[in-house]
């Protein structure tokens, strides 16, 4: 049985965030093909490495980040990366990897996919628009007043 779902534009399908959608899936689902992440994504923030308070382990108290999150549109897959920087692009079908677009800074949240275009902000401070088609950047934003840089999680990044 092939099965082709509703469009999933942005973080939790759509600006309500509602992460539901109306269908049903039909089981029993198998993989067709599987993508191979370089490693882990990686947290923004350190956590807090094993301590304890009153005998309680602590946890992280950021945890957005922690998996590649993604957004898909006619029948492609994309998603960022907070390991190498980059918005990947891949057909749902065969899995192939379509298109790359390299930043310079990790990329931690799900892109919008728009009327062919695709939006996203990375830790470089920068807020990116690039073609759905292609990877090819149409424009490029820095919403803080100046490039400001601090280390994060050991490389340089935004503050903004």
């Amino acid at each position: 049985m092939e099965l082709k779902g509703e469009d999933w534009p942005t973080y939790l399908r759509d600006n309500h965030r509602v992460g539901a959608t109306s269908e049903s899936l039909g089981l029993p689902l198998s993989a067709r093909w599987s993508i191979a992440a370089p490693t882990i994504p990686r947290s923004a923030w350190p956590g807090p490495d094993g301590r304890t308070m009153e005998g309680h382990r602590l946890r992280d108290r950021n945890t957005y980040d922690d998996a590649f999150h993604v957004a898909v549109v006619k029948g492609r897959l994309y998603f960022g990366s907070s390991v190498d920087d980059q918005m990947r692009c891949i057909d749902l079908e065969t899995g192939k990897l379509l298109w790359t677009f390299l930043t310079e800074g990790p990329i931690r949240l799900a892109p919008t996919v728009f009327q062919e275009r695709v939006y996203f902000g990375a830790d470089d401070g920068l807020v990116y628009c690039v073609g759905a088609a292609d990877g090819q950047l149409i424009w490029k934003l820095r919403p803080g007043s100046v490039d400001e840089r601090l280390i994060g999680r050991d490389e340089m990044v935004s503050r903004w």
